[in-house]
């Protein structure tokens, strides 16, 4: 699990949607990092069973990508690192995804499992120009070693400006280079006219259903 601690995931006001409310990116992203493994139900109504087996770490970044706990079965110890997670300070909050998929790319060489995956959890943003590995780096290595990377784009779609749909294009391709996926989030609520199992609803609306692609 690879989050985004930068200090746009605080952008103030905040404008991540969650069960009719409004809050930070960073919030939104660590209830979703939660349901992953927990489980529980998601807003869109989804039922999430949560990964027990699954041998986990803990990535965050901002200027420079910081592992807050190496791959553990003992999901209470992420939990409570995750509870304490905040942005990084001034001077420290730009954000780098490329390190620190490159930095989690790492940490899997030697994952005792066939298996290997990097959720990565942010609003898309790269800012960084003195960095080890670019985004397009991080995805040809992460293609390299057969681990798709899931992306998942907390940023509201109400930003499409050049700079927002930059950063979507570039979450999109580390998903499609790696052979992961790209996601958009939060998943709104069904509405009356649109239920989750029409046709319509599916074409509508993109929910983030990690569970059921990993």
């Amino acid at each position: 699990m690879v989050v985004d601690c930068s200090r746009s995931m605080e952008t103030e006001p905040p404008d991540f949607s969650w069960e009719d409310q409004k809050i930070f990116r960073l919030e939104g992203a660590k209830k979703m990092f939660r349901l992953f493994l927990q489980g529980g139900t998601a807003p869109d109504g989804t039922v999430l069973p949560g990964r027990p087996q699954d041998l986990v770490s803990f990535i965050k970044y901002g200027t420079h990508p910081d592992t807050v706990c190496p791959l553990t079965l003992d999901h209470a110890v992420l939990l409570t690192y995750l509870k304490d997670l905040t942005v990084y300070p001034q001077g420290k909050s730009t954000s780098n995804p490329g390190d620190a998929v490159g930095l989690a790319l790492i940490g899997l060489q030697k994952a005792p499992v066939k298996r290997k995956v990097i959720i990565l959890l942010t609003d898309g943003e790269s800012n960084v120009k003195a960095r080890l590995w670019s985004s397009q780096r991080a995805a040809d290595m992460a293609k390299a070693e057969k681990v798709p990377i899931y992306a998942i784009d907390v940023l509201p779609d109400s930003f499409s400006d050049a700079d927002s749909e930059q950063a979507r294009k570039s979450l999109r391709n580390m998903a499609e280079v790696s052979s992961g996926r790209y996601f958009k989030a939060p998943a709104p609520r069904p509405s009356p006219r649109f239920t989750p199992k029409s046709t319509a609803w599916k074409e509508r609306h993109r929910d983030v259903r990690i569970q059921q692609v990993l």
